[in-house]
This record gives structure tokens, sequence and C-alpha cells, in this order.
């Protein structure tokens, strides 16, 4: 008897498992897009301003934006991937 219980309860417990996997909704997906469209028009502009940076202000100064932008870039992707994940896991 108490070997059925127990693989009873094993059974419901996997059973429940299984269907606890949740899916992004159609208003996550949406944000997700959003974001990943706004990361790339940001990164599209900060490129466009390192390729004109060194007839302004010198190689010097530029070479520093370039490393923040390099940093900005991945900030944002890697906020962008955490947002993600958050909404696949609610």
């Amino acid at each position: 008897m108490r070997k059925t219980l127990i693989t009873f309860m094993m059974t419901l417990l996997f059973i429940a498992s299984a269907n606890a996997q949740a899916e992004e909704t159609k208003m996550e997906k949406l944000n997700a897009s959003t974001e990943k469209s706004k990361n790339e028009v940001k990164k599209g502009y900060r490129h466009m301003e390192e390729k004109a940076c060194p007839m302004v202000n010198g190689k010097i100064n530029c070479a520093f934006k370039k490393v923040g932008h390099g940093v900005q870039n991945a900030a944002n992707a890697t906020s962008a991937k955490t947002k993600e994940l958050k909404n696949k896991v609610d």
C-alpha cells in the first residue's frame, strides 16, 4: 500500500511539474522585440558617432568614448537578455 501511495505521489508530482512551464505572453514578446529594436538603434547611433568622432575631437578622446560605447552595448544586451529570461520564467 505504501509503495503504491509513493508511486502515485511521484507520478502526480511529475505531471504537475510538466505543466508548470510558463510561456511568454504576446505583450512580453512585444516588449522584448521593442527592447531589441531600441538597442539596435542605440548601437547604430554609437557606431556612427565613433566614425565621426576622430574628425572632430581627436583620436585619444574618441578611444575612450569607443570603450564606453562597447560597455553600454554590452550592458544593454545583458539587460535585454535578462528581461527576456525573466519573462520566460514568469
